[in-house]
C-alpha cells in the first residue's frame, strides 16, 4: 500500500476540480444532516466513487454519489458497528490512564509505609480520588505521553522520562502524606 502516492492522487484531484469537489461535499453534508446520519454512509462511498471516477480522468456527477443507495440500511448499520468499535478503543486507550492515575502512589505505599498489594493499591485509589480526581486525570496523560514520547526514541527518551517521572510522583506523594498525615 502506498500512502504517499494515495495522497498524492487525492490531493491532484481535489485541486484540479475543487469548485466541483466543494460543491457536492456541501450537497453531501446537507444529506447527511437532512437524513440524520442516515445517508453519510452512501454519499460517503459516492464521493470516494467521484475522486476515483475523475482520477482515472472519467466524468463524475452528482448522481454518483447514490450509486450505492440501495445499500442504505445495510451500509449504516455497517457505520455503526465501525462507529460503536473506535468508540470502544477509545475507552480502551483511557483504560491505562485509569489506571496509572489512580494507582500511581501504590508503589510508595508499599515501599514506604510497608502496605501490601491490596491495601497499596487501595490507599493509592483512595488519595487520588480524594484529593482532586480531575487533577490525577491529567497528570497520568500528561506522564503517560510524556513516556510514550520517551520511548519512541529508541527508549533512549525514558533515560531522561523515567527519573522525571518518579521524582514527580515522589513530590506529588510527599504532598499528599503532607496534606493528609
Amino acid at each position: 500500500m502506498n500512502f504517499g502516492a494515495n495522497a498524492g492522487k487525492t490531493t491532484a484531484v481535489f485541486v484540479n476540480h475543487a469548485g466541483f469537489i466543494l460543491k457536492i461535499s456541501a450537497a453531501s453534508f446537507l444529506i447527511c444532516v437532512l437524513s440524520l446520519g442516515l445517508m453519510a454512509p452512501v454519499v460517503f462511498t459516492g464521493m470516494a466513487i467521484i475522486f476515483l471516477k475523475l482520477g482515472r480522468g472519467e466524468p463524475a456527477g452528482f448522481a454518483d454519489l447514490f450509486l450505492h443507495m440501495d445499500k442504505t440500511l445495510q451500509l449504516f448499520a455497517l457505520s455503526l458497528v465501525i462507529i460503536l468499535a473506535a468508540c470502544a478503543g477509545i475507552i480502551f486507550v483511557f483504560l491505562p490512564v485509569l489506571i496509572l492515575a489512580i494507582w500511581m502512589y501504590a508503589l510508595f505505599y508499599m515501599a514506604y509505609e510497608d502496605k501490601g498489594v491490596g491495601e497499596s493499591l487501595s490507599l493509592s485509589a483512595n488519595a487520588a480520588v480524594q484529593n482532586g480526581f480531575l487533577g490525577h486525570l491529567i497528570a497520568a496523560l500528561v506522564l503517560f505521553i510524556f513516556n510514550a514520547a520517551g520511548a519512541a526514541f529508541f527508549l533512549v527518551g525514558l533515560i531522561v522520562t523515567f527519573p522525571l517521572t518518579a521524582g514527580f510522583v515522589g513530590f506529588c506523594y510527599e504532598e499528599l502524606k503532607i496534606s493528609n498525615p
